[in-house]
């Protein structure tokens, strides 16, 4: 069981693509928050010098490079005592994958933002808030609101927790051993058929 708390900065994790992630929006919606709360934005990513060389100039044309630290990619340990310490997670890509930083972050008990994309259907509105497709204005209020409130922090990431529990190695294994049992006997049937 690893140790949480909560340290006045909220966490984005992810590749360093400006466009897919959502980055561009996250640090616009970011620099609005900011005049309302406290809390700092911690940016743990992994990317090309170009990509760098893009992520700065945003937060140089925010005007927020003090708000914003970005720790580049981190691991281990190092990358345990960040996630735990977050009050929740920024994920506000335009299309995603699977994310597992998602799922990590889950299981620390920790709500997180994203956007009501297609992708993020499974997850309820009892572990993380979904602002509107790509609207900064909603994106901006539901950063505010999630930051204000410990209360409903505590209540999502304790749901957080127990939901990332339906992710597990041997649940997600046992998942796809029946897929593949499925897809092979449904396979069988039709060759008897032909």
């Amino acid at each position: 069981h690893i140790e949480t708390g909560e340290k006045k900065y909220i966490l984005f994790v992810g590749r360093l693509d400006i466009f897919h992630k959502g980055i561009d929006l996250l640090l616009e919606a970011f620099k609005k928050a900011s005049e309302k709360i406290d809390d700092d934005l911690y940016i743990i990513c992994k990317g090309t010098l170009y990509g760098k060389h893009e992520l700065k100039k945003l937060l140089v044309k925010n005007g927020i490079e003090s708000r914003v630290k970005v720790l580049g990619e981190k691991k281990g340990k190092e990358k345990e005592k960040y996630f735990s310490n977050a009050k929740f997670a920024l994920f506000p890509s335009r299309f995603e994958g699977q994310s597992l930083s998602v799922l990590e972050m889950m299981a620390l008990g920790k709500p997180f933002i994203c956007f009501d994309i297609p992708e993020y259907k499974w997850a309820s509105n009892k572990i993380c808030y979904k602002a509107k497709p790509f609207s900064v204005q909603e994106l901006t209020d539901k950063i505010i609101a999630l930051s204000a409130d410990f209360g409903k922090r505590v209540s999502m990431g304790k749901e957080a927790r127990k939901q990332a529990l339906d992710y597990t190695w041997d649940k997600c294994a046992n998942k796809y051993n029946l897929f593949l049992r499925r897809v092979i006997r449904d396979h069988l049937i039709r060759s008897m058929k032909n």
